[in-house]
Parts: structure tokens; sequence; C-alpha cells
């Protein structure tokens, strides 16, 4: 608890890898509703999930953020936990 203070702490999120993976395709298909947009979105997030631990994730992630910077919204929930693949 802070009182008149700054908060510094930091939130870790520990979830499951294709569970984190399998929500954001889920929340892909609801929330995207450009067809070719969505392909596109999907087929970054398979890659991720294939490149999850290893040095190329990093790139992959990259991949996913600059197309789903117009929909940040629609993925902010996600971001800590994708970060946190990031080697």
């Amino acid at each position: 608890m802070n009182i008149q203070s700054s908060d510094s702490s930091t939130n870790i999120v520990n979830v499951e890898t294709s569970a984190l993976f399998e929500a954001l395709r889920k929340n892909l298909d609801g929330s995207i509703s450009d067809h070719a947009l969505q392909q596109r979105l999907r087929e970054t997030v398979d890659a991720m999930q294939v490149s999850a631990g290893t040095c190329s994730f990093s790139e992959r992630y990259k991949d996913f953020i600059a197309l789903a910077a117009d929909h940040v919204t629609v993925f902010a929930p996600f971001l800590p936990a994708l970060t946190q693949l990031l080697l």
C-alpha cells in the first residue's frame, strides 16, 4: 500500500504460452473486421507461437506489433505477457 508515495512495483503475469496465443486468436476473431488484416495477424501470431523461447521471437513480436498498431487497444491486455517472452 502506498500513501503519498510512488509505486515502483512490477506486476508479473505468468501465463502458459499456448493459452496466451489461443486467447490472442480468439480476441483477434472477435475484434478485427478486416478479414485480410485478420489473416495477416493470425499468421503473425502463429509465427510468434512457433518462435516463443527462441532468439527469433523478438523479430516475430515486432512484426505483430507493427501490424496491430492501429488496433493496440484490442491487444493491450496481452502485451505484458508477450513481452515476458522476449529474450
